[in-house]
């Protein structure tokens, strides 16, 4: 747990300078991990 939240926190003290990914476009209300549609940003 120490590695996952030192990760999470990683990430969120950069979330400034962060300039790519992806954005969900649309998903489903069940299950929607496997049935989302993403977009790069």
């Amino acid at each position: 747990m120490d590695v996952v939240g030192l990760a999470l926190k990683n990430v969120f003290d950069r979330t400034n300078t962060i300039t790519s990914g992806f954005k969900i476009n649309s998903e489903v209300p069940i299950m929607r991990y496997f049935s989302v549609e993403l977009e790069r940003m």
